[in-house]
Parts: structure tokens; sequence; C-alpha cells
């Protein structure tokens, strides 16, 4: 079974009491969904087509209550899982560990579903066969992957040999994430330069700061793969890889942006 059935699996369990209990009722079942710098429109359609896999409709046979945040508003997730536990959700999916995490602490009854990174060595779950108390879902290998982005960004630059990262300093991740990454770079000789903001307003210094070091590329966090961050690699001609499917499109999309314009960027 891969990834996507699995979790639409385990979603399908979660409702199935609700939804069973409270057939008399005619009662629709709600799900709420807690995000963390995820696009909600790409992941509100990829979500509803899930459902339909499932056979539900989304606003007909199930409703869906959408609460999202930047990483630059993190802290605000614990309020938002709140306010999702207050509408008496049937279950919680909640995208990243920092998101599992907030829904975690808002209920220990409503069933929660997370997509998250690393979960047992977060506390997330127990283990992963057997997750216990009322979180279950996917587990990523993001922090693992820290080390095999750097391997890529010396392909495409053989003389590297200074790199940063860029880690949210409340992500749960951010230690495996650095960890990983200079385990791969002791092995190629890379020397790692770790730079920790505390949300997205920290970004600019972040990357003066990276530049003032002399490094040639950044390994991004997942959580911080946002446009501003695309945006400011591509203004210090610095390479930047993240485990995020959407920060190679925003890349492209600033370079492509810049080359259109002669005031910024001649062609």
């Amino acid at each position: 079974m891969d990834r996507r059935r699995f979790l639409f699996a385990s979603l399908a369990g979660a409702l199935a009491a609700p939804l069973a209990a409270e057939a008399q009722q005619a009662k629709v079942p709600r799900i709420g969904a807690l995000l963390l710098s995820a696009p909600q429109e790409r992941f509100h359609e990829s979500f509803g087509e899930g459902l339909r896999e499932l056979g539900y409709i989304e606003g007909q046979t199930v409703l869906v209550e959408y609460r999202s945040v930047t990483a630059g508003q993190a802290d605000r997730l614990l309020d938002l899982a709140t306010q999702l536990v207050r509408l008496k959700v049937d279950v919680i999916v909640a995208y990243t560990t920092l998101s599992g995490d907030a829904a975690k602490r808002a209920t220990a009854e409503i069933p929660i579903v997370a997509i998250a990174a690393d979960p047992v060595g977060t506390g997330l779950v127990a283990s992963l066969a057997r997750p216990g108390g009322n979180v279950t879902g996917l587990s990523s290998t993001i922090a693992d992957l820290g080390g095999k982005h750097l391997e890529l960004l010396r392909e495409l630059r053989p003389g590297m040999s200074r790199a940063a990262t860029l880690t949210l300093a409340s992500s749960p991740l951010a230690r495996p994430f650095i960890e990983q990454i200079q385990l791969g770079a002791r092995s190629i000789g890379v020397r790692i330069r770790p730079v920790v903001v505390r949300g997205a307003d920290d970004l600019d210094g972040a990357f003066a700061a990276i530049v003032k070091e002399r490094v040639a590329a950044v390994i991004v966090q997942p959580v911080l793969a946002t446009k501003r961050s695309a945006d400011l690699a591509t203004k210090y001609g610095l390479l930047s890889v993240a485990a995020a499917g959407s920060f190679a499109e925003l890349t492209t999309s600033t370079v492509h942006s810049r080359r259109s314009s002669k005031s910024e960027w001649p062609p």
C-alpha cells in the first residue's frame, strides 16, 4: 500500500466510528485540517480528490474545516487546534510534525491522522508499530534527506567546501535535520554553517548572514521552503535545496521573473 492510500485508509478508519454511532441522526462528519506552511489550495485539491476516492463529497457528505499558518506563525498552531476541538470535529488531519504536536496537546480524545517526520523521535507517537494514544498517520524521512541534498549540491558545484543550513528554532526536527547534514558533510569534507530563525521575519537577516560567511549553498528545512526563502536565495545567487517540491517551483519562478526584468537581472 502506498503512502497516499495508507493516509486515507487511516482517515477512513478514524471516521468509521463516528459515522456508525451517528448514522441514525444523519449527521455529516466533520474533519479538521491543521496545516503548517502548506499551500492551502494545493492541499485542498489533493485532499478533496482523496476523499472522493473514499466515496465522500466535500461540502455534501463530509465537511472540512481548514486552519493554516505560515512558518512565521507556528506559535498559533495550538490555538487553531483548540478551535478545531471546540468545533467538535470527528478527526484532525495534521500536516507536519508541529501541527501534529499542537493537535495532540489540544486533545487526547479526537483521532489525529498526522503527516510528520520522525514522529517517534519527537514524541508524537510511542512507536511506528504501536503508536498508542489518539495519533496515527505517516512518517516521512525529511531529516534523513539532508545528507542527500548535500551530495546533490556537491555534484552541482564540485569545489564547494562550505554550505549552510536554515532551520526553524521551534521545530522539533531542526536538530536531527542539522545532525544528518553534518554527518554527511564530514564524509565529503564540507563545513556546515547552521543558521536558525525564529520565524519568517528573520529570513532577510539569515540570508545576509549566510552570504557574509561566503558559503556556496543553503539547505532549507521544508517548513521554511517559502517564496521569501526562494526569492532571497536567488537574490544572493545561492544554490538552494529543500525537501519540498513547491520550493523548486518557487525558485524557478523567481529566476524567470528576474531574468524578465532588465533592471534587476540583465539577459
